[in-house]
């Protein structure tokens, strides 16, 4: 597959403030999964930790709260990532930062105070996008 057509996948991990709490998390994270979804991204769905703890519903999975699992193509990386720096914005009295991580182990945080230059997001783009 050329390589400006396959998908790259991304972790995305929500930090909260210091008083988040498990259900804060997860409102951010339902949140921030609505935004994604006006983004043409493949695939967009919460990371799962394993098998659900006893008690809960059977042959399901527990889901991470603070976690989102994105499979998108590289053109949408620029939108994703101007998204993400807005969405911090709007969100700064209850969300720090948002980490980035490829599926090869490359992380990229996010913060509302830090805003990237031109250069600096299409090396961003070309970092994420890398197989």
């Amino acid at each position: 597959m050329p390589e400006s057509t396959h998908l790259s996948e991304l972790t995305l991990t929500i930090d909260g403030t210091e008083d988040a709490d498990e259900e804060m998390l997860d409102q951010l994270t339902c949140r921030l999964e609505r935004e994604l979804l006006d983004l043409e991204i493949e695939k967009i769905k919460r990371v799962t930790d394993g098998e659900a703890p006893e008690g809960t519903m059977s042959g399901t999975d527990a889901v991470t709260v603070n976690q989102l699992l994105l499979v998108t193509l590289p053109t949408v990386l620029p939108a994703l990532i101007v998204m993400l720096h807005g969405w911090l914005m709007r969100n700064q009295g209850e969300s720090r930062r948002v980490m980035v991580k490829t599926k090869d182990g490359l992380e990229v945080s996010f913060t509302p105070d830090k805003k990237y230059s031109e250069e600096e997001l299409l090396k961003l783009v070309k970092k994420l996008s890398t197989k």
